[in-house]
């Protein structure tokens, strides 16, 4: 199973939350695991975010960005390419995303393009975005499978 990941999971397994250990299982259950490559700017972002609120120590965010870096080896990362950007725009007007969301969402769309046939999953957090992908899906259905959330 391909799993692809926005940067609310991607910072799951970084930092101690809520469903962390959802994400981490699902991140060992799959085969290939991918996300866009602003997720190293998202996750780093919500890393320093949590410092700055005493969230986490210093030696706490250490750690993370050290796992982050652990972690970024083991994703396949989707480039912006101007296909993607291309997909990302239109989800803006279609499904009211932000750009950096619409950037995830087309992201997925690649991965679900190059899954040819092997099941897609999309993990992440952030509700829009979600229901987002569940529309999008119920539109896409590639060699008779439609992508899992």
């Amino acid at each position: 199973m391909i799993l692809y990941l926005d940067a609310s999971a991607l910072v799951k397994l970084v930092v101690a939350e809520a469903e962390s250990d959802v994400v981490t299982r699902v991140w060992w259950e799959a085969s290939l695991r991918s996300s866009a490559s602003l997720s190293w700017v998202k996750v780093h972002s919500a890393v320093a975010r949590r410092q700055r609120r005493r969230e986490l120590s210093q030696s706490q965010a250490r750690r993370a960005r050290l796992a982050w870096a652990t972690i970024w080896r083991g994703l396949s990362v989707i480039e912006p390419a101007p296909a993607v950007l291309r997909v990302a725009a239109q989800s803006t007007h279609r499904y009211g995303l932000g750009a950096l969301d619409a950037v995830h969402l087309a992201s997925f769309f690649a991965v679900l393009a190059k899954a040819e046939g092997g099941e897609a999953r999309f993990c992440g957090y952030d509700r829009k975005l979600l229901a987002a992908v569940e529309r999008a899906s119920r539109r896409i259905v590639r060699g008779g499978r439609r992508a899992a959330r």
